[in-house]
């Protein structure tokens, strides 16, 4: 995986901790109340939780380049937790990380050998210290769920 600043992160750095991976984007409605919902919730859980944002424009048409993504990310919005490059969350274009989190949690669908789209912005996945996928949740999902699931897979 690489950041926006184009540096090579393997997902191993992180093997000491929880993720909690989100597709994000800076032309959303909902950017601004999100993300300052991450950087609280990374704040208060920081010995145990990494929070992985992955820009994505397939919902909503966002400002192109890294430049622009990292001067919102970084500059502007002053996020606490690694932003990495651009991605495709669906399609045939998938990212990797994105085709492993959907196959591997409620998104797959046995019966029709396929995982359903991500909708939204802001969709999450909580995988814990093994790399397992362990929820998936939608824009809306309150943080309060999302810290509760926390504690009972890092316990």
């Amino acid at each position: 995986m690489h950041t926006l600043s184009r540096d090579t992160v393997p997902l191993s750095l992180y093997s000491d901790k929880a993720l909690l991976i989100v597709n994000v984007a800076q032309s959303s409605p909902l950017a601004t109340q999100q993300l300052a919902a991450l950087k609280a919730l990374k704040e208060k859980h920081k010995d145990i939780l990494e929070i992985m944002a992955f820009p994505c424009n397939q919902f909503r048409n966002s400002p192109e380049g890294y430049q622009a993504t990292e001067d919102y990310y970084l500059k502007e919005q002053q996020v606490n937790f690694p932003v990495m490059g651009k991605v495709d969350v669906n399609g045939p274009h998938t990212d990797y990380v994105y085709r492993f989190l959907r196959r591997h949690s409620e998104l797959f669908r046995i019966g029709l050998m396929t995982a359903m789209p991500i909708r939204q912005d802001f969709s999450k996945f909580l995988v814990d210290k093994s790399g397992k996928v362990r929820k998936f949740y939608g824009a809306g999902q309150d943080m309060a769920t999302i810290e509760s699931d926390l504690a009972q897979i890092t316990q």
